[in-house]
């Protein structure tokens, strides 16, 4: 039985603050906080979204971004609306290469770890939100001479910079809109996905599918068909949409694996694909190979860990209406 289609948003709404709260003094975890230190940007389609800034001896710790943000559990961003706001934030060390960051005004806490020199993932302890992957923000005028002797490093890929099609994207939203709501989608749902899977061959066939963007779109659609063929190619489409720089396919190459493995009777991978009945019976996760990859590779998809993925299954429940608590176990 597949998991029923369901797309939940979690709003962030932050509010300015004036007040500015420095870091506190080094402690024994002094290399930790040294070693996240720093300024770091979420950016969503090559946008700058989040600016985080790990305080220094001269700058306290903040984080930027627009006023409303609305993130999808597919890692996907909607709704961008209001001015940008910096709010201040406590550091605390809670670990190697690891911080716990508090936004006092709002009592919301992020944890922050080091993925390399380089790059460190943002994630939500009390959120079902998948990680956001941040990149440090170096000044372009400094020469780093922060350089291992005993390794290579890959050159710069340019990111494919073809023009996405207009009509893939209508196609994708069309398909988005009645999965904003985690209601039971309507018969004429079905009817449509089915026509808008028929038009993205007939584009894939033409050549008219040719950004990374367009390869995700196209991967989206794919996913709500109805047969293991369809969410093989669209596992496809969003491997290619990561090759092409499409900075939010990686989860969708794990959603759409995972989805192709149980509609062929085999357990899935990563945990993207939850069963949540309507008869009130408890949410599951089906069949599921928890041992076969570490919750790092998940990470690196933006796939939130096991533990993460218990407080999903409670979260899904806890929708549903009419349910007694026991639905949520």
């Amino acid at each position: 039985m597949m998991p029923p289609r369901l797309l939940v948003r979690w709003f962030r709404t932050l509010l300015a603050s004036a007040a500015c709260l420095a870091l506190a003094p080094l402690s024994a975890h002094a290399e930790e906080e040294e070693a996240l230190a720093g300024r770091w940007m979420w950016s969503v389609e090559g946008r700058p979204v989040v600016v985080l800034e790990i305080g220094t001896d001269d700058r306290p710790s903040s984080l930027t971004t627009p006023e409303q943000i609305t993130q999808t559990l597919d890692g996907s961003v909607l709704q961008v609306a209001g001015p940008v706001q910096t709010h201040s934030l406590d550091v605390r060390p809670i670990g190697a290469n690891a911080l716990e960051l508090v936004e006092p005004s709002r009592g919301r806490t992020y944890v922050l770890r080091l993925v390399s020199s380089g790059s460190a993932l943002l994630s939500y302890p009390n959120a079902p939100i998948p990680p956001m992957a941040f990149h440090r923000i170096y000044d372009p005028n400094i020469v780093m001479t922060d350089w291992g002797g005993d390794r290579a490093y890959e050159r710069l890929v340019v990111l494919d910079r073809s023009v996405s099609n207009p009509e893939l994207l209508a196609l994708f939203e069309a398909d988005q809109a009645p999965r904003q709501q985690a209601v039971s989608l309507a018969d004429d749902v079905e009817r449509d996905d089915r026509q808008r899977r028929v038009r993205v061959r007939q584009m894939l066939d033409e050549g008219l599918v040719q950004s990374g963007d367009d390869y995700l779109h196209a991967a989206f659609i794919f996913q709500h068909g109805d047969k293991p063929n369809d969410f093989l190619l669209a596992h496809a489409l969003a491997t290619t949409a990561v090759a092409k720089g499409s900075r939010n396919a990686a989860g969708m190459a794990a959603q759409t694996l995972d989805r192709y493995l149980q509609s062929i009777g085999k357990p899935q991978i990563y945990g993207t694909q939850f069963q949540i009945p309507n008869d009130c019976a408890p949410v599951t996760q089906g069949d599921f190979d928890q041992a076969l990859i570490p919750d790092s590779a998940r990470e690196a998809l933006a796939v939130p860990p096991l533990a993460g993925q218990q407080e999903q299954r409670q979260f899904y429940a806890q929708q549903r209406r009419d349910c007694p608590p026991a639905a949520s176990q």
